[in-house]
């Protein structure tokens, strides 16, 4: 789905981590890795059923991310014993593992180049 939305045609793509995700942890992972695979180009997928794969083309949208709201915690993560801020979480995870592959285009995970 990731790779169908950024070559759509469409200048950006917004990956909404709180209104069109399933909150499941494993999920929540599985996004991530398909974000930062995406911001590295090497995101692709084979359909079994049809043969056909995706990948993305030359130009692609640009991908931003809308982590979960302030009113969300991340039960999977503690700091001295209490959850932390599902946006918090969200950011830090798509920052830390994308923004130096980003860098290394002049581009940035939060601006279009």
């Amino acid at each position: 789905m990731i790779i169908n939305a950024l070559n759509s045609g469409a200048n950006v793509f917004m990956a909404d981590f709180e209104d069109s995700s399933t909150l499941l942890w494993r999920n929540l992972l599985e996004v991530q890795i398909n974000l930062c695979d995406a911001i590295r180009r090497t995101i692709t997928f084979e359909d079994q059923q049809t043969g056909k794969s995706y990948k993305l083309n030359d130009k692609a949208a640009v991908l931003f991310l809308r982590p979960r709201g302030w009113h969300m915690e991340e039960q999977h993560v503690l700091v001295d014993g209490k959850p932390i801020y599902a946006s918090i979480f969200d950011f830090d995870i798509y920052f830390f593992e994308c923004e130096g592959t980003a860098q290394s285009r002049e581009q940035s995970v939060f601006l279009p180049s």
